[in-house]
């Protein structure tokens, strides 16, 4: 494998990475020229390999009624020639150290975690686990769409759910 290197440019507003994550977007048919806008507001983290832009993850508040959680919703976007789990486990260990201390310190402790849905036939097959653990990041099955899609939650270490 290649090396990975992961910057994190949440709220940073870095031009350079965000030109590299519109263009990975543009490769990948992602996001809607309309929307980019907005989703680079969310940018978390981009993954590099050999200074070639991988991967990159967006984050939105939303409530997760199943869970009755309010979570960060992550969205990944990955190149299709690159190794999906070791990237995306990288983006979300970044992700979560760069969220976890900001949710406790900008939303009073309402914020539990991170959820992932894996949303692209490229993860098809990866994970028969309902926990995941792999480099510090623990990804627990919550549900599936109704396509059959992995919907998982990273928690956030002091995560406590509400009655």
């Amino acid at each position: 494998m290649a090396s990975i290197e992961v910057r994190t440019v949440w709220q940073a507003n870095d031009a350079a990475v965000a030109r590299d994550v519109e263009s990975l977007w543009e490769e990948l048919s992602a996001v809607y020229p309309r929307d980019r806008a907005d989703r680079l507001k969310e940018l978390v983290v981009a993954a590099y390999v050999d200074g070639r832009i991988a991967g990159a993850l967006t984050a939105r508040s939303i409530d997760y009624k199943v869970l009755r959680a309010q979570v960060f919703h992550l969205r990944p976007a990955l190149r299709p020639d690159v190794h999906h789990d070791e990237i995306l486990f990288q983006l979300l260990s970044a992700a979560k150290s760069v969220l976890h201390p900001w949710a406790r310190a900008d939303s009073g402790g309402r914020m539990k975690g991170l959820l992932v849905m894996f949303d692209s036939d490229a993860y098809d097959g990866l994970y028969a686990e309902p926990v995941i653990r792999w480099h510090g990041v623990e990804l627990v099955l919550t549900s599936c769409t109704d396509e059959g899609r992995q919907i998982r939650m990273l928690w956030f270490d002091d995560a406590r759910l509400e009655k």
